[in-house]
């Protein structure tokens, strides 16, 4: 067993539970699960984390691709998962610009927008797909 990189891969799976957690949390309050927590006091809890396990889930995705660049970089399932990563970025963009500009009518109580709910499912769908591509990547990339 390789220690090194054993370590490695569990703060890279431990940052992407950590971040898919967090995130999936908040969409799940945007799609109307525990109304009475208000959303933004939700988005000061769940930033933070988020912040943290991208550095940890980057950092530690980094080391990896370092230590198997020529198979990583080949692979469809890694190809997939950083257009998936890509696309959940833009997706988190278009929340933040759109409708969450508008929380303040919905923080508490009464139901997100059409865009936001749409937004929060779309956004639980792709980083699903990113765990997903991720067990991939790791069922056929070996240290």
């Amino acid at each position: 067993m390789n220690l090194p990189y054993t370590a490695i891969l569990g703060a890279h799976t431990l940052g992407f539970v950590l971040l898919v957690g967090a995130i999936v949390v908040f969409d799940l309050r945007v799609l109307g699960f525990a109304k009475q927590i208000p959303l933004r006091e939700l988005s000061r809890l769940t930033l933070p984390v988020c912040f943290a396990a991208v550095v940890l889930a980057v950092g530690s995705g980094v080391l990896m691709l370092n230590a198997h660049a020529q198979d990583l970089l080949a692979s469809r399932a890694l190809q997939v998962k950083l257009a998936l990563i890509v696309a959940a970025a833009l997706n988190a963009a278009f929340f933040r610009t759109g409708p969450w500009t508008t929380v303040a009518a919905w923080n508490v109580g009464v139901p997100a927008p059409f865009a936001a709910r749409a937004s929060a499912a779309l956004s639980i769908a792709l980083w699903l797909g990113v765990l997903a591509c991720g067990r991939l990547v790791a069922a056929f990339i070996r240290p």
